[in-house]
């Protein structure tokens, strides 16, 4: 009986250590999942205090647009929750918690009033999210953060407990005087006790604070996928429509421009020749004798092609001799 209570009680610190059964947890192991549940608690109680002076300026927010004052304000409130938010499922993701943003784009707004929010249930989500893990996941972050300092603290504390001052003689961060050898024995015990149980239940400790966020972050369970898809859908074209329609506009702006020129050249080029002498004398003679014959645009080809030219010349002036 003995035997079988033994095995029973290791199968259940097994479960507690690996609770997915992939072999057996070793010592090391452990160790690491306690401290990387300790690093990304202390993540996620950073963002625990963004949220906590977060939660004081969203309710001023929201009563001065109920007193009608501080409509302005929503739109920037807003969107730093959803900045927020979006942090928080970054670190979700590398949990490995399959977070999916509720929002169809970046050409998203965040509401602009509270009928707006109202209207959009994930912004009401990134709300609760903010009020949850302002206060709980704050709680957690820090209990993750201070259970690996506070087991080595009181584990070492009968080393040097006699050579503190009586203001530090505590154990279990000051919730137990220790001002004896028996009370700094008992130190030692408790250091042990808080590191077995930071190795237990880091991980899980861990989890509830992520499960907020979980719960709240992704798409609302009421929003039908196929709008969703159907909205996606319509941005995106809308883009690719847009971004086709500049290209067309500066392929004939380019076009356009270039042929222009060449005409207003053309015509500038013939209303020099004809200003030219037919047998060029003094100054002349060494410029404007050609090389080889050229033509001369036609006064309907200049004046069909040249429009937006022949004002520039005309007021520019011609060449004289």
């Amino acid at each position: 009986m003995a035997i079988g209570r033994r095995e029973r009680v290791r199968a259940w610190f097994d479960a507690q250590l690996r609770p997915d059964g992939e072999g057996r947890a070793g010592l090391g192991s452990v160790v690491a999942a306690a401290l990387r549940a300790s690093g990304y608690g202390a993540v996620g109680a950073g963002f625990g205090i963004l949220a906590l002076y977060t939660i004081p300026v969203a309710v001023l927010v929201g009563f001065l647009s109920l007193l009608g004052a501080g409509r302005f304000l929503v739109h920037p409130t807003m969107q730093w929750v959803r900045t927020l938010a979006g942090l928080e499922r970054r670190r979700l993701h590398r949990l490995g918690h399959d977070v999916e943003s509720p929002y169809s784009g970046p050409d998203v707004e965040a509401p602009r009033s509270l009928r707006e929010l109202r209207a959009d249930p994930s912004a009401r989500r990134d709300l609760q999210w903010v009020f949850l893990h302002g206060t709980w996941g704050l709680i957690l972050g820090a209990v993750l953060i201070n259970m690996p300092f506070v087991s080595v603290r009181d584990a070492t504390y009968p080393l040097w407990w006699a050579f503190a001052p009586s203001s530090e003689q505590q154990i279990l961060s000051g919730m137990i005087e220790a001002q004896t050898a028996p009370a700094a024995a008992l130190g030692f015990a408790t250091g042990i006790a808080v590191f077995a149980l930071w190795l237990l239940f880091g991980p899980k400790l861990l989890d509830l604070q992520a499960r907020a966020g979980v719960n709240l972050l992704g798409p609302d369970p009421d929003i039908d996928l196929s709008e969703r898809v159907a909205r996606l859908t319509a941005t995106r074209a809308a883009a690719l429509d847009a971004h086709a329609v500049e290209l067309r506009r500066i392929e004939r702006a380019l076009h356009d421009g270039a042929q222009n020129r060449i005409v207003a050249v053309a015509v500038l080029v013939g209303a020099a020749k004809r200003e030219v002498p037919a047998t060029p004398t003094g100054p002349w003679r060494s410029s404007a004798a050609p090389r080889t014959p050229s033509r001369t645009p036609s006064p309907s080809c200049a004046r069909s092609c040249g429009r937006s030219s022949r004002p520039s010349w005309r007021t520019a002036g011609s060449p004289g001799p």
